[in-house]
């Protein structure tokens, strides 16, 4: 059932799930305690006046009869005297106060328990379209100035559970009220005229029920709410293995080195990996399978890409990635990009939980809007900072490596992921040398020439990297035959030696960093293939899918 409401509601835009969470539901608990108050009257109201009115003429003439019994009166169209008129008119007085009673009993619960559904149910959607619209307000703002984007973000990343959490409590506040309200209808049904028990005790009964479970359901994502933003802080696992100055001392002494030229301090942890391509993060990161946790600047290197790549060519992407922590980009990749990367990744590990909790909606709703809104400028200040990084590495390497890195490295990703998923599907067949196998998977077949054209038609305009074309063109070295033939060319001999010498003992390094790999997919083809057995082995057996004989029984017994 939760997988069916889960799947529902993600076939709806965003913008409409955001409405229905955060305004739609407050105004329909709002909605249900109008139309409860108009159920039941206040004294003042005309039906009531007239029903006093009526009760107190009956009783002024059944005083007059008693004191007159030989008068007569006409009761529906027949003449009636004395005595049997006021046998008539006693029973039908009584009725009439009970019912005035019973009215004006259940009034005093249902009527100020509605009044509180619709107010706090208000207040609930006034909360949060106020918060629809602060959320759209500072992500324009954002726009302007990269420091406003910075103090705008960290604002809502610090103040979502709480503003979340006064949302859950006023729908709490309300549904607890509904309860209130339904428990007194339904006893007034219960105490009420007997015809009146009859036809409305089951449904009366069932909306108690769903009463309850919604204040019940509201409670408990109040309860959850806190339990669900905990991760936000986890850091990021990558697979890959941070190295050591004595592992690879050429390795750091090139890092640092480079970080020198480029004027910033090099990088706390080194992360030679296999699957990602070349990366710098400020963000914690756990260096799998071995668990180490790594805290600071980290550079992930890729050993699939480094011994495919000419040594100019590493210069220049090293250089670029060192170059977005240079200046005031220091201080966005260190405070923003990591509060930016925690709550992505946080709202990616509470959506993606495999038991539906609606009390986890409303945070992954609107969390995810709050990333929505401030992508366009998350994606502005991002692209500028990605055409600053090129232009550090063109100060480095030169314009020409940094624009033939481009091309290479877009042309090689293609043979990489081919490569490394083989492996990941035949671990036991990846063989020793993952080097010489990227050598030979090249020398085979031939480097194809990216299709930068069609990435640039396709290219969304508030893609993080810009399109390569427009990189080209900001580096001043725009797309040509000759670019190209640069590009694809083979690695030469020297940069490959340059790369295993980075290492202490390269053939060890690459063997482990194989062995990781391998043993890891290991595990992840263990746990599909017991996935799939266990389905095999469940769908073996007779399921009625439609049982519409056990449905008919079912319902007939409800």
């Amino acid at each position: 059932m939760g997988a069916f409401f889960r799947n529902l509601l993600a076939k709806l835009p965003h913008n409409t799930q955001v409405m229905l969470w955060m305004v739609a539901l407050p105004l329909a608990v709002a909605a249900f305690g109008w139309f409860e108050l108009t159920q039941y009257r206040s004294l003042d109201d005309p039906q009531m006046r007239e029903m006093t009115e009526e009760i107190a003429q009956i009783k002024e003439l059944v005083a007059h009869l008693q004191a007159n019994p030989r008068e007569s009166v006409t009761i529906n169209g027949q003449e009636q005297r004395g005595f049997v008129a006021i046998n008539r008119l006693v029973p039908y007085q009584r009725a009439l106060e009970a019912e005035y009673e019973r009215l004006t009993t259940a009034g005093r619960i249902v009527r100020p328990a509605a009044i509180a559904t619709i107010a706090l149910g208000l207040l609930a959607a006034l909360w949060g379209l106020g918060g629809l619209w602060g959320v759209r307000a500072a992500a324009r703002r954002a726009l302007q100035s990269r420091d406003d984007l910075v103090t705008a973000f960290t604002r809502w990343r610090a103040h979502l559970p709480r503003y979340l959490g006064v949302l859950l409590a006023l729908i709490v506040a309300a549904f607890l009220a509904i309860t209130v309200v339904r428990a007194a209808v339904t006893y007034d049904v219960f105490t009420g005229p007997d015809h009146v028990s009859r036809s409305g005790v089951k449904g009366q009964l069932l909306l108690l029920a769903l009463a309850v479970l919604m204040a019940w359901g509201a409670l408990t994502a109040l309860w959850r709410l806190r339990r669900s933003l905990q991760v936000l802080d986890e850091p990021a696992a990558v697979l890959g293995r941070a190295l050591t100055p004595q592992d690879a001392p050429g390795l750091w002494q090139y890092v640092r080195d480079m970080a020198h030229r480029v004027g910033i301090a090099p990088p706390q942890n080194v992360v030679l990996g296999m699957e990602d391509s070349f990366y710098v993060t400020a963000f914690d990161t756990v260096a799998m399978p071995a668990g180490q946790r790594l805290t600071g600047q980290t550079l992930h290197l890729p050993l699939t890409y480094l011994a495919l790549l000419r040594k100019d060519a590493i210069d220049a992407i090293v250089a670029h990635e060192m170059g977005h922590f240079v200046g005031a980009a220091t201080a966005y990749g260190q405070r923003f990009a990591r509060l930016y990367a925690g709550m992505v990744h946080a709202l990616h590990n509470v959506a993606d939980g495999d038991e539906f909790e609606w009390g986890n909606a409303p945070a992954v709703t609107f969390g995810g809007y709050v990333l929505e809104q401030f992508d366009r400028a998350v994606k502005h200040w991002s692209r500028v900072r990605e055409l600053a990084a090129d232009q550090v590495s063109a100060q480095q390497a030169g314009a020409e490596a940094a624009a033939r890195a481009l091309v290479h490295v877009t042309a090689l990703a293609d043979v990489v992921h081919e490569r490394v998923g083989e492996i990941a599907r035949r671990p036991d067949e990846a063989g020793h040398d993952l080097i010489d196998q990227l050598q030979q998977a090249v020398l085979t077949n031939p480097l194809a020439v990216p299709a930068f054209d069609a990435e640039s038609a396709t290219a969304h305009p508030h893609d993080t990297h810009p399109p390569t074309l427009e990189r080209l063109q900001a580096l001043g070295q725009p797309l040509s035959p000759a670019l190209v033939q640069a590009a694809l060319a083979p690695t030469d001999a020297g940069s490959l030696a340059w790369v295993r010498s980075l290492f202490a003992d390269s053939e060890a390094v690459q063997q482990s960093l194989l062995a990781d790999f391998t043993s890891t997919a290991r595990a992840r083809n263990e746990e599909t293939r017991t996935l799939l057995t266990r389905m095999v082995e469940t769908t073996q057996d007779h399921i009625a899918i439609d049982d519409r004989r056990t449905m008919l029984w079912l319902f007939g017994g409800v």
